[in-house]
């Protein structure tokens, strides 16, 4: 199901969760650590759409994003969006410095990261993901959140070709 770009899909809230292909909206903070980056998490993959509704890539990427939730359907994958405008806290424990940003969550590691509204990049991150064999695991307190590293760099490389000091 394409949607044109810009048109939204009314989303379910995380209350509401159901395993048919939707797309989740987190309302706050506490609902995306527990559902996503708390160890064990509730949901063992997870696909995680940062955007705004100002933006213009996003609703260009919408539509794709909500057909790969569909095509996901019934699969270990759950889709869920974060408002970038009401969640600032969220997406900056996240380092979410750019729209859109998809993150992949494997029992709440990041396992990959996509800048910008790239189709292809996000089908291979999903299907890398659909493909990863998950185990339980235990929640351990040494357990390091991951650098964002592709983020990071493409910061950097933005700055510089703004010539940014």
């Amino acid at each position: 199901m394409c949607l044109a770009a810009g048109q939204l899909r009314r989303r379910s809230s995380c209350e509401e969760m159901r395993e048919d292909g939707d797309v989740y909206e987190i309302p706050d903070a506490d609902t995306f650590r527990n559902k996503v980056t708390d160890k064990p998490s509730k949901y063992s993959k997870v696909v995680v759409f940062f955007n705004a509704v100002w933006c213009p890539p996003c609703r260009m990427i919408n539509s794709e994003f909500l057909e790969l939730a569909t095509v996901y359907k019934g699969r270990d994958i759950v889709f869920m969006e974060v408002n970038a405008d009401k969640l600032k806290d969220v997406c900056h424990e996240c380092n979410v410095d750019y729209l859109p940003t998809f993150l992949c969550y494997a029992h709440g590691d990041v396992v990959d990261t996509i800048v910008g509204p790239d189709k292809i990049r996000l089908t291979d991150a999903v299907s890398r993901l659909d493909s990863l064999q998950v185990e339980e695991r235990q929640p351990h307190t040494d357990d390091i959140r991951p650098q964002h590293h592709r983020v990071t760099s493409i910061k950097r490389a933005f700055k510089k070709l703004m010539h940014f000091p």
